[in-house]
């Protein structure tokens, strides 16, 4: 249930970014964070690495992805049936902008496998204080 504890943190992208990549591949979406959040608030932070960087009061990064044609989610069901994928936030150390952290977004994570050529997705990503519990 949610409540006072119970937060909801976007990051800003103000010069966020995704670099090319294979449509059957790995997307990285890039951005920066909050001025007002820490990476303290962050436990699912890692480096490049894949170290746990950070153990903050946030443990997981919620994302969901629509078809901009149908407005539906574009994320496999059988997979996310919520249409909300929790992940892990990352950061590239060897960038010194403020756009270093981001998501990977697999083409397994959509429906059909493939990001379709020539279609266009809107992408929410949350940062959560608690944990998302879903049926099994």
């Amino acid at each position: 249930m949610a409540g006072l504890g119970n937060n909801l943190y976007p990051p800003i992208f103000k010069k966020a970014y995704i670099p090319a990549f294979d449509k059957n591949g790995e997307c990285l979406v890039y951005f920066s964070l909050s001025v007002y959040n820490s990476l303290d608030d962050f436990a699912h932070y890692k480096n490049a690495n894949g170290e746990i960087a950070s153990k903050g009061v946030a443990d997981l990064v919620q994302i969901s992805i629509q078809n901009q044609n149908t407005n539906y989610s574009a994320l496999n069901l059988n997979r996310y049936p919520s249409g909300i994928m929790n992940t892990t936030m990352y950061e590239n150390t060897s960038l010194k902008t403020d756009e270093r952290y981001y998501v990977k977004i697999s083409a397994q994570d959509l429906e059909g496998e493939e990001f379709l050529s020539g279609q266009y997705y809107k992408l929410q990503i949350r940062f959560t204080n608690d944990s998302l519990q879903l049926p099994a």
